[in-house]
C-alpha cells in the first residue's frame, strides 16, 4: 500500500501533462546533477513547452559495488535541475519504469555499456533500456548515431533475445534511414556484428532441431494455402524483402487484390520500406492508386498506409516529394496522421544530415573484433 501511496502525486500529474521530459546527467566524482527539459523528436518546443517541469521518479542503481545486482536507491524531483550525493558507479530508471529518456554523456554512456555488456550487473531491462534509450536520443539529436554504435560493441556477447530483438530494432532504423545514402556505408552496416550475430542464434537454432521434416514443411506453408491470418500475415510481411525490382512490383499487386482482406494491406506494404527498391516503388506505388486508396480506406486505416509508404524516405527531395503530393489533396480526414508521417520523415532526414559524416567514420574505424 505504501508504494501506491508514494507513487499517485507523481502518477497522476504525469498522466495530467502531455509528453515527457529527457533528463540529462552529468557525472563527477561524489555526486551528479541531474536536468530535466521537455523531449520532442524535433528539439524545437514553444516557449510553454520549454517551460514545462514534469515529476520525475528516479529509481537509480549503484553499479559495482556491493553485490552483483547494485544497490537500489529512490528518489524523485520536480525541479529543473537537482544535485544528488553519491558515490559508485551510478545508471537511472533502474528497471526502466521511469516515463522519461535518460541521456548520459559519451564517454559515460560507454562506461555503462561496457558494464552491462559484462552481464550480471545489470538485468535484461537496464540492458534493454539502455539501448532503446540510447537509440531514440541518436535519432533525435541527444547524442551521436556513432555513440549508439560503438555502444552495441559491448554486446556481442548477449543472449537474452529480448535485448537482441531491441537491438535489431533500432539497428534496422538505421538502415531504413540511410536507405539512400552512399552503397559503401549501407554495406557496412548490414555486416555488423549484430546481424551476423542474430543470423548465428537462428541458424544455431535449425541446425540443432536436425529434422529435415521442418524444411519439408516450410515448403508446403504457401501463403495462398494458409487459413490462418496471422501466418498469412507474416508470409506477407517476408515478401517485402525481396529487393529484385519485378518481385517488388509483384508483391505491391497483392495489397489491393481480392487476396489480401483490407485491414491486412499494411501487412503487405510494411517490410517493402526495408530497402531502396522497395521504398522507392511503394511511394510511387501510393501516389498511383492514391484516388482508389483514399476512396476505399476510412481515415485511420489509409493513415497507417500514409505512414507506411513514406517510413523508409529520407532526403530533402523526397521530403519535399511528400509535401507537395499531399497539398494538392484532400486531406482534412487524415490530418493528424499525414502530420505525423511528414514529422516523422522531417525528423529522419535531419537525422541523416547530423550523422552522416558521423557515421561513415565510425564505421572506418571500427576494428574487425567488433565488426
Amino acid at each position: 500500500m505504501a508504494c501506491f501511496i508514494t507513487r499517485k502525486p507523481i502518477a497522476t500529474t504525469a498522466l495530467s501533462q502531455v509528453g515527457h521530459p529527457v533528463v540529462t546527467v552529468i557525472v563527477s566524482e561524489d555526486s551528479i546533477v541531474i536536468r530535466q527539459d521537455r523531449f520532442l523528436r524535433t528539439r524545437d518546443p514553444l516557449p510553454e513547452e520549454a517551460a514545462m517541469l514534469y515529476p520525475v521518479p528516479l529509481p537509480f542503481n549503484i553499479l559495482s559495488i556491493n553485490g552483483p545486482n547494485g544497490v537500489l536507491h529512490d528518489t524523485s524531483f520536480a525541479e529543473r535541475e537537482v544535485t544528488i550525493k553519491v558515490e559508485g558507479f551510478v545508471k537511472l530508471n533502474a528497471g526502466h519504469t521511469g516515463l522519461y529518456r535518460t541521456c548520459y554523456s559519451a564517454e559515460y554512456l560507454q562506461k555503462l555499456a561496457e558494464e552491462a555488456g559484462k552481464g550480471g550487473i545489470m538485468g535484461v531491462e537496464d540492458r534493454a533500456g539502455l539501448i532503446a534509450e540510447a537509440a531514440v536520443l541518436a535519432s533525435t539529436g541527444y547524442q551521436k548515431t556513432s555513440d549508439f554504435l560503438q555502444l552495441l560493441t559491448n554486446f556481442i556477447h548477449e543472449s537474452q533475445y529480448v535485448v537482441w530483438y531491441i537491438i535489431i530494432i533500432h539497428l534496422g532504423a538505421i538502415l531504413r534511414a540511410w536507405t539512400f545514402e552512399n552503397q559503401r556505408t549501407q554495406d557496412k552496416l548490414q555486416s555488423g556484428h549484430a546481424e551476423n550475430k542474430l543470423k548465428t542464434l537462428l541458424f544455431c537454432a535449425a541446425g540443432v532441431t536436425g529434422d529435415p521434416a521442418i524444411v519439408d514443411a516450410s515448403k508446403q506453408m504457401l501463403f495462398e494455402f494458409s487459413r490462418n491470418y496471422p501466418e498469412r500475415n507474416t508470409a506477407l510481411q517476408s515478401l517485402g524483402y525481396a529487393r529484385d525490382a519485378n518481385l517488388v512490383q509483384r508483391t505491391l499487386q497483392l495489397p489491393l487484390s481480392k487476396d489480401v482482406r483490407d485491414q491486412d494491406v499494411q501487412f503487405a506494404i510494411s517490410f517493402l520500406q526495408v530497402h531502396r527498391t522497395g521504398t522507392e516503388a511503394l511511394w510511387q506505388w501510393l501516389q498511383v492508386n492514391w484516388n482508389n486508396l483514399s476512396v476505399r480506406f476510412s481515415s485511420r486505416p489509409l493513415g497507417n498506409i500514409i505512414k507506411a509508404c513514406t517510413a523508409g524516405l529520407s532526403t530533402r527531395d523526397q521530403l519535399k516529394s511528400v509535401r507537395a503530393f499531399f497539398d494538392a489533396k484532400e486531406t482534412t480526414l487524415i490530418k493528424m496522421p499525414l502530420a505525423q508521417g511528414l514529422e516523422s520523415l522531417a525528423v529522419q532526414c535531419d537525422w541523416v544530415e547530423r550523422g552522416r559524416s558521423d557515421v561513415a567514420a565510425f564505421i572506418e574505424n571500427l576494428s574487425p573484433l567488433d565488426q
